[in-house]
Formats: C-alpha cells, structure tokens, sequence
C-alpha cells in the first residue's frame, strides 16, 4: 500500500511540473550530465522522504491543497495517500478555522514551529504532534513543507507525571515521618510516637540511649563522621540513608534529614526527621535488575523479524532478517514472504501455503511456536529456524502477521558438539585406571564413573544413596570430611587413606578434589588413584638406585636439580655442565637464573607452577659460561630432594632446531607481506551499445594495452579462462535478469599464455522503463592472495606435522612407530613418493633399513650399504645434503639401483641424522618424477631430519636403559644361586633340595595370588632358606649321630644367623621371611621366635609344608625317602599344628594336579 501511495503522490507531483514545461531543444552532453545529476539527487531526496522517521506533507502554497505525504505521516493519521492528495490542509486539523490562519502565518514569515497541535486522525480520533514548516519555491511555484512528528506519549507521560506529583504531595501531607531530638552527644531526648511505626521501640524506650547504637555497623562510621559535622555548623542541615535495627531484629534501611538547631533557644538539640525507605530501597533494586535485563534483552536481540500484510506480503524486514536472508530491503518489500522465503520444506518437499503455520495465523489469530523448518536465502540455499508468528489485530480483525526468527544451524551444530562431547567426556572418565567422582556440598554423587562401581563393590542405584564417608572408616573418616571441608572451602585438597569396599576389604588410595561451579552448584570433583601399585614401585625404585645414578651422570640430556624460589643448583650431571661449560663445583649453588635471559617470570608463576597449574614444558634462552646464548627446551616437574621440595629439570640444547624454526617465521613473514599487495581497476559497461570501458589498471591486470582487445562483452568473455567462462556468462545474465548485484572469482588468461585470479564485483542501472542501461564494476587482482593462502595452508599443514611428529617422538620410544609417523608426514608434506630412514651401526660401520614409507615394494627393508656407500653414505661422509636429480644418469654411484629398479625412482635427496655432533643415519626421499624444491621445502626437509635424529636418539637412550636394569636384575639372581650352590656343596645330603623346594614354593605362592614382585623374593628366600647354616660348626652341622641338647639349640640358631647375615643387605630385606621364619609352626612352637598362626610370613608358611614334603620324598643318609601316600598323609595330620590348613589344602590340590597329568610333582 505505501508504495502505491508513494507512486501517486510521484505521478501527481510529475503532472504539476509537467504542466509549466515547454519543449526543450536537443540536449547537449553536458545537459545530459546536468539532468542525470539531477535524476540521481531526486532519487536520493525520495529514498530520504519515504524513509523519514517523521511525518511529512507537501502543500501547494497557492491553493493550500496537499501534494504528497510520506509513509510515516499516512501510518500517523490512518490515512491512504490517495484518499488525503488534494485535500485542504487545514481539513485534518482539529480546529480547521485556526489551521487556516496558521498555514497563512507560514506562507508570511517562511517558517513555523508548533509545540503541540491536534490533528484529526481517520477514526476520528485526535493525535498530538510536534509542527515545523517551512516555505519553498520550485521554479515557478511555491510549496510548504511541514514535518509532524508525534508527541502523544510525550503528552500521556507530562500528564502521568503531573498525576504522579499531586499523589506524592498528598503522601507527604499525609505521611508519618518520625522525629528524634538528639543533643550534643548523640543521645535521643525526644522520640514521636511514630518512631514506634518504624523502629518497634517505643518512645520511653529510646529517650536517654545513644542514637547510634541501632546503626548498622556498616553504616555507623559514616553517620558518625556526618553527625560531627553537623555538630561544629550551627543551622547546617544534613541528610543520608542508612540501616538501622527494628526491635525484630530485622534491618531496614531509614531516609534522615537532619538540621542542626543546638543553638536555637526554643529547640537546643540536633532535629531528626526519619522515614522507612525499606521498601522503596527494594524496589529501586528489583527496578534496576529489571531495566539492566530489559537492556541486556534489547542489546543482544540476534533474531529476524519480518511483518506480513493479511495477503501474507512482506512490510517489514529488520537488519538481522536481511542479513539472514542475503536480500536488501527493497527486494523483499511487497513480495509474497512464503513464495519468496518459506517455499519449500527442510526435506525439500514443496511446502503449500496453507499448510505454513505463519499462513494458519493470519487465517486464525493464534499465536504460534514452530521449533524446526527451513527458510530460503536470496542464493537459494536453506537455513534451519526456529519462529514464532503473532497475530496484528485492529479490533478483532487479523490485519497481519509479525514473524520472529532464529538461525539455528549454529545451535544444532553446538547440540551436535555437546552430544558428541557428552559421549567423549564418558568415555574418558570411564578409561581412567583409578576412580572419578563428583559430588556436592551436601555429599551427593552426581557423577562417577565404572571403576568406582567396581572397586566400592556398590551398584549405580546404591551410590546415589550413600555419601563420600561412607567408604572411610575411624581415623580415615575424619580425615577425608577435614579434606572436603578444605576442598570447598580453599578450592582443592588431597589426601591419601584406605578405602572400604561393600565387602569390608581396604584399598590404600590417593585421592585429590577440586571446587568447580557446575549449573549454580558449588561442587567437589576429583580422582582416587590406588597406590598399591605406587608403594611397590617404590620399593622397587629404591633398589635401582644406583643404576638411576649412573643414568643421571650419563644421560644425553642435562639434568639439573635446584631449589624452585631462588632456583639454586643443588645437582648437575656432567652433561650439564658440558652444556653450560663449567665445573661441576662451579654450577653447585649457581642461580639458574643467572643462566637464563628470561628471568621474569616471577614469584606468579612459581607458584602456578608449585601448584601444578603452570606448563612443565617450555622453551627458554640459556647463557653458557663463554657468554654465548643456547636456545634449550626444558622439562621440568617437582620432586623430594634430600628431604625437600625441588625442581628436576631435563634441559635439552634446541638451538639448531630453533634456527630453523626462525627461518620458517621468516618465510611466513614473506608470505604476509605478499598478501598486503593487491591492484583494483574499474569498468563500465553501456549495455544498448555493447560498448566497455576500462581503466589504466584494467589493463594492466589482463597484461593488455588499450586498443588490443575488442572492449565489448564477447571481447572480455574471451580473456576469461575457458573452465571459468560459462560461470561468468551466467552470471552477467543473471544480473541483467533479476538486477541484483554480483560478485566472483574466476580465472583469466594473459596474452603470455599466464594465468590470473580475479574478484569481479558489478552492479547493474535501469533506464526509466526497467531496462538494463548500464553495468559498472570494479576487478581485483587477487593473484598474490590465492598464492599466498596456498603457500600458508602449506606451512600450516607442515607446522601440524612437526608437531604430530614431535607428540609421536616424546609418547613414544618405540624407534619404528616415531619414524613411520614422521615418514608419512614428510611424504605427504613434501608431495614425495616414498621415504625411508637408514640407521648407523657403529660396530658394524653400516648403515641398515629402520623404516620406510610409501614403496610400491619390500625391496628396501633389503638395504645394507657401507658408512661410505652410494648416496646415503656420501650423505653421512659429508654430513650434509645429497641431491640427486637424475638416479638413472647416477646409477653407477647407487648400490641399490637393481633393488630398487621396480620402484621407478627418478630423484634422491639424502639428508644425514645428526644428533649432538654424532651422525645417527640418513633419512632419504624417493620421487619418480622430477621434483624442483624451493628453500623452504628444503628447510623443510632437513627440519624432519632433526626431528628423526631427536626420535633415534630417544630411543637408544631407553633402550641402554632397559639393558641397564636387565643386567643389575641379572647380577642380583646369579649372586643369589652362587649362594645356593655354595650351600648346596656343603650339605652334600641335601644336594638338589634347594632348586627342588624353592621351584614348588613358587608354585604354590602362584595360586595363592602373589604377584610377580612377591614370588621373586619368594625365589630369593627359598635359594638362601639354609644359608643360617653357615654359622653352624661342621661338626654339628655334618654328624650322623642325633645331636645333643645343646648341638641342638646351636642347630635352632641357624634362622637367626641368616637374619643377621641378611638384614643389611638392603635388596634382600623383603626375602627374609623364609630363611627367618621357614622353623616356626601354626600352633606357636616352632623356632626362633614361637610365631603363631596368620603372625608367621605366607612365604615363610608355604615353604615350611614343600620344606618338608621334600625332605620326607627325599633319600636322605640315616633313612630312606617316604612313599609319596606316606608323605601326604603326614603333611595331612600335621595341618593346624605344624602346617596352615589352608595351605595345605591347596598343596595337596597341586600334588594330586601333578599325579592326574603328569606334572612334576
């Protein structure tokens, strides 16, 4: 409707001009250029005039009738342009008469200004307005223009606030403030009885009490230090607000004005006049919330809105709406919003008008939520909505529509990402190896994952039923509840205690938590981690020792240990002090910082990292003692130094591959720097005459001088790259059709034969009977800028494989999983065929297959060269690059050309490994066809190679470490079987017995669920289960005669003679049970020490029944051995006296195993 209107208000004031125009001669060039001038400032005033926020109205000055009316006055008045044109202006005044000598006044004086004026609307209703005028002539006529811009909420919100003041005068003529009388000292010596209203005490309560003692104490310093000024001021008056007690006990805030009339003889005291502004305060509060949400609201409104007619035609559109839409708001203005917008479903079904809900509403009224369709962009494609249609209603009557949207493919895709991180999340706290839990203040599980389950031995539903203490008992208990109440309390704790399973078991744990915020609940989430394991390994490590020592000394990388605050060096291998190039009593007691260039890191981070929030890893700049600087990557993490806290950090010299790090910065910088420049030419296109014309940098972008190409359409079509010029054409026609602007990227030929990339933008002009007159563009030489993005998207995607293949070095010391990773890396990266890495044998002075990548064959795994053979030893030699271009040109200097003759190899580059001045191999590439590097892929090249060199040097740095602990682990069982040997050669009776009972106890032990640590000492104790006899004389130890008393106890002493032989050895200690206690019996009268029952060892107690099954099967010189049955039966009677019942139980369960299938028994 109001572009009708705006139509024939155009064609009115058109007709009125048209009359006093008189034949022109024929336009000049220049007149054409003045006219169109003129057309264009038309254009722009009529944009401006049908988009005013006001009211405006074009009135011939002569006559007073009304020529034109902008949207925004029509929709003010009610009124349709064609019903308003041509009427008085002073007919749609309230009071046509003064209207009358108003508009005379206006077309007197030229201006006019009206602060309220009625004017009378179509429903008879009156509007009040605000009035500008002003007169203007237009050749040979005169018009008025008056702006209206209305004023009745200005005029409704004057009255509500005169409404609002009368009622607060009555309130205050009405009120029941209270007043007090204070004097010099501040106590109260008058109280009105409305002060009982407020405060609940009563007037004989306060009289003689100091005034401030019901102050908040808050606010009491500041009423004091207002009082005391008011005190020194004679007549001065005061007032604040503060808090002070009802006789409840409840706060409530006071409003006082004070005035100080000490000095005035009918009052002499300090006039206190206090109202209760509890509520007021409250709601000054809630108001605000409100108004801060209200503006949030309005701030952040990110949906679409659209307004539809009854006939579902589009009348409004805001600017989140067309930037969804991809459409200015001209082009959607007037057109059917479902045919143009809602068409079709998400499926891709057709979606029939009146089936769309929006159509349902306009047809009856009811508001409508939709959660998921599709609404279709300018370019055709679809978006996910969610929206709510309103019903606009003018009495009753459904007059449209308005249309709430969101794009909601962002929150399917943030759905999408929580659904899968859910999934991810699970599984993660499922995979840890201890227990995950989180709980709240009150101790309610809110999450935990299956290892709880299984190590509490309680089900999920018993869990939500329980509370954290419930799996801690006596001293535990306490402990753990101290531990979440500093937990919630100083946000993280941890602890270590036993848990109890349901089934009374106990598990030593290591827990930790930590106070997170989780949906506006404070909440306690943290891990248990069992420390069964840990102690061992303690145990274990402490026997290494010395084979850790000799590794710190002789590790590849330096080591420091030093003090975390001051960072004082309290260790140094000899590594490091190669590395820094001092002594070693030169680096004890040196600050690491005086080493170090950055040496701000400051007390914050020292203690981020002292919490464990703080990386670990970082790069540094290090000083050695010359003065020269190293870049290093150091290692660092927090251990117990001779009884405190220090750092350990292993610190590797990085400087070469930082080096070629900083040449990777500049070659990016390069590339930066390319994709600043950038050329822009111009273009216009006169469509009737098929006649282009370009700028200077036009032509300068086709590689083109002017007059070389034929400057029409056909003639540009011509330079487009043949796979681009349908696109292009498409899209010159497009415009043509629809009259939208467009903008792409194509390709174009120069006349070299050379290609470039171009971004086109054009618009196109209509003459006045909508014919395309006129296309003006304007062409970007993006060339450099599509160079640019492929070389970063190339240093990108080599940045991505240093860094996999660094994640791959340092997880793992498997040599062969970190090369492969780095081979198919570079392939992939350096767009070769095949490479393989060949690794140095210093022995063997060879250089032999590691790992290889991308061959057709096996043939390679075949390689076996000589340090100073073919290509890959002249790489090493050299140590530097080799680069072959041509194999077949060179196959008298290639061993391996036969062996790789399937493979087709044209080009070889060989670079060597070198990993602190020691060549480690030779990593190699293979390409079958020519291949052309630039430095950077060079660089590239010898950057893997460093990172190869760091892989196989971790590796042979494990591995002499594994070798190390074989060979000590080695060297403790042959000392322990020399021992048993020994033993063995001196009891000739009992020759063979040793080996015997020692392999049946460690069966034994085996099924009763000793772990592989626990029967190794079994192992040990059994093998030096007699060495106590080597405190016995012979003579005793070798009569054959009973033994007397007193040989007898000398022979009971054997036990403690292996405990004092043994106990300072400190490996041996955990293997002690059994030569110490293999004598003593279940029922407490055994030897040394009478032992009873669970108190003796399980080692100790299931050597004693194979001990002596052994002995009995056994021929021994002053008898012969038992039958099998008889020595069962013995050790049978013996259980609960001399044997664990238990014990025996399951050794004659073994034995009887043994005779059913043979085994050795």
């Amino acid at each position: 409707m109001a572009a009708r209107s705006a139509n024939a208000a155009k064609r009115t004031r058109n007709q009125a001009i048209m009359k006093n125009d008189s034949p022109k001669p024929q336009k000049t060039k220049i007149e054409r250029a003045g006219k169109a001038a003129v057309r264009e400032s038309e254009s722009r005033y009529r944009r401006l005039f049908e988009s005013a926020p006001d009211g405006i109205l074009i009135v011939d000055a002569e006559t007073g009738t009304i020529v034109d009316a902008n949207p925004r006055f029509l929709a003010m008045l009610g009124y349709p342009l064609d019903e308003i044109a041509g009427k008085e202006i002073w007919r749609i005044h309230a009071d046509a008469q003064s209207a009358r000598r108003a508009f005379a006044g206006l077309l007197e004086k030229g201006f006019v200004r009206h602060n309220h004026l009625p004017l009378k609307k179509r429903d008879g209703q009156l509007a009040q307005v605000e009035c500008v005028g002003i007169v203007y002539r237009d050749g040979k006529r005169k018009f008025a223009q008056c702006h209206f811009r209305d004023i009745d909420e200005q005029v409704r919100a004057v009255e509500a606030l005169a409404e609002r003041e009368r009622r607060f005068r009555s309130m205050i003529e009405n009120s029941y403030d209270a007043i007090a009388l204070l004097n010099a000292a501040g106590n109260v010596v008058y109280a009105s009885p409305a002060g009982v209203r407020i405060t609940g005490f009563s007037m004989e309560e306060r009289i003689g009490r100091s005034g401030f003692e019901l102050v908040h104490p808050l606010d009491l310093e500041n009423c004091r230090r207002e009082f005391a000024r008011l005190v020194q001021t004679p007549f001065e008056s005061a007032s604040l607000q503060y808090r002070t007690r009802h006789k409840n006990g409840a706060w409530i805030w006071v409003e006082v004005a004070a005035t100080n009339l000490l000095d005035e003889p009918a009052v002499e005291a300090i006039v206190v006049n206090y109202r209760d502004i509890t509520e007021r305060r409250q709601a000054e509060a809630a108001l605000a919330e409100a108004q801060k949400l209200q503006n949030l609201i309005l701030e952040s409104v990110g949906e679409g809105i659209h307004g539809l007619d009854s006939e579902g035609r589009i009348v409004f559109e805001n600017e989140a709406s067309l930037e969804m839409f991809g459409w200015e708001a001209k082009e959607m203005l007037g057109q059917n919003a479902h045919a143009l917008t809602h068409h079709h479903r998400a499926d891709g079904g057709v979606y029939p008008a009146e089936e769309c809900p929006i159509h349902l509403t306009l047809r009856d009224g009811e508001t409508r939520r939709v959660a998921d369709e599709a609404f279709f962009r300018k370019d055709g494609s679809s978006f996910p909505v969610e929206y709510t249609c309103s019903a606009m209603k003018d009495d009753g009557t459904v007059t449209g529509v308005v249309v709430s949207f969101r794009d909601i493919t962002e929150r399917r895709r943030i759905e999408d990402e929580i659904r899968e991180e859910k999934i991810f999340s699970d599984a993660i706290i499922n995979s840890l190896p201890g227990t995950f839990y989180l709980f709240d203040e009150q101790g309610r599980f809110l999450r935990w994952n299956e290892n709880f389950e299984t190590v509490s031995g309680y089900s999920a539903e018993e869990i939500k039923r329980v509370g954290p203490l419930d799996f801690f008992e006596g001293q535990d208990k306490e402990l753990i509840r101290q531990r979440i109440g500093q937990a919630f309390g100083e946000s993280e704790a941890e602890v270590e205690a036993e848990f109890v399973s349901r089934d009374g078991s106990r598990t030593p744990y290591y827990f930790s938590g930590k106070r997170v915020e989780l949906n506006g609940m404070t909440c306690l989430i943290g891990v248990g981690v069992d420390l069964t394991a840990r102690r061992r390994a303690e145990q274990a490590l402490i026997k290494s020792e010395k084979a850790y020592r000799d590794l710190f000394n002789n590790a590849s990388d330096a080591i420091l240990i030093f003090e975390p605050r001051d960072e004082i060096i309290l260790q140094a291998n000899a590594t490091a002090c190669r590395l820094y190039g001092f002594e070693y009593d030169e680096m004890i007691g040196k600050s690491l910082k005086s080493l170090t260039r950055n040496v701000d890191r400051g007390a914050a981070y020292i203690n981020f990292f002292l919490r464990g929030e703080a990386s670990s890893i970082f790069e540094s700049a290090h000083f050695k003692k010359d003065g020269e600087e190293i870049a290093v990557l150091v290692n660092s993490s927090l251990i117990e130094y001779e009884g405190r806290q220090a750092v350990l950090a292993l610190v590797r010299d990085v400087t070469d591959r930082k080096r070629a790090e900083e040449a990777l910065k500049k070659s990016e910088a390069r590339l930066s720097e390319a994709q600043r420049i950038a050329h822009l030419g111009n273009w216009e296109w006169n469509i009737p005459s098929n006649v282009v014309w370009w700028s200077d940098e036009n032509y300068r972008i086709f590689g083109l001088r002017p007059g070389e190409l034929e400057l029409t359409l056909e003639g540009f079509l011509k330079t487009v790259h043949p796979e681009d010029r349908a696109m292009v054409a498409d899209a010159v026609n497009r415009a043509l059709q629809d009259g939208v602007s467009w903008s792409i990227h194509h390709r174009i030929i120069l006349p070299d034969g050379g290609q470039r990339f171009i971004q086109e933008r054009a618009v196109v002009e209509f003459d006045k009977n909508g014919r395309p007159a006129r296309m003006a563009g304007t062409t970007l030489d993006v060339t450099d800028r599509k160079r640019a993005e492929e070389n970063i998207q190339k240093q990108l995607g080599r940045l991505k494989a240093l860094h996999e293949v660094d994640t791959a070095i340092t997880g793992s010391f498997d040599t062969r999983t970190s090369l492969t990773v780095l081979l198919r890396r570079a392939t992939t990266e350096l767009g070769a065929d095949a490479a393989s890495v060949l690794l140095l044998s210093p022995n063997l002075n060879l250089l032999e297959f590691a790992a290889g990548y991308g061959f057709r064959t096996r043939a390679i795994e075949q390689s076996s060269l000589r340090a100073d053979e073919g290509h890959a030893g002249r790489a090493v030699m050299q140590r530097s690059l080799v680069r072959i271009a041509d194999l077949e040109e060179r196959r008298q200097l290639f061993p391996r050309a036969s062996l790789l003759a399937d493979e087709k190899f044209v080009c070889y580059f060989g670079v060597p490994l070198i990993s602190k001045g020691t060549v480690k191999g030779v990593l190699e590439i293979f390409h079958r066809s020519p291949l052309n590097p630039d430095p950077d892929w060079l660089d590239f090249l010898q950057t893997l190679a460093d990172q190869a060199a760091i892989a196989v040097e971790n590796a042979q740095l494990f591995s002499n470490l594994q070798q190390s602990n074989f060979e000590l682990q080695h060297a403790y069982d042959a000392t322990i079987e020399g021992w048993s040997r020994a033993l063995d050669l001196r009891d000739k009776e009992t020759e063979g017995h040793t080996q015997r009972v020692t392999n049946m106890a460690i069966r034994l032990g085996r099924k009763f669920g000793l772990s592989n640590e626990e029967l190794r000492y079994v192992r040990w104790g059994g093998l030096l289960h007699d060495i106590g006899k080597m405190g016995v004389p012979d003579a005793i130890l070798l009569k054959k005669e009973a033994l007397t008393p007193e040989e007898m106890t000398r022979m009971k002493r054997h036990p403690a003679f292996a405990y004092e032989m043994l106990s300072p050895i400190r490996y041996l200690k955990n293997a002690l049970d059994i030569p110490y206690c293999h004598h003593e019996k279940w029922d407490g009268t055994g030897y040394p020490r009478g032992l009873k029952g669970e108190q003796i060892p399980i080692p100790a107690r299931i050597f004693a029944v194979v001990d002596v099954y052994d002995a009995l099967t056994s021929d021994r010189p002053y008898r012969d051995k038992w039958e099998r049955e008889e020595a069962i039966s013995y050790i049978r009677e013996q259980a609960g006296s001399r044997f664990d019942p238990d014990i025996v139980e399951m050794f004659l369960r073994m034995i009887e195993d043994d005779l059913a299938y043979g085994s050795p028994g």
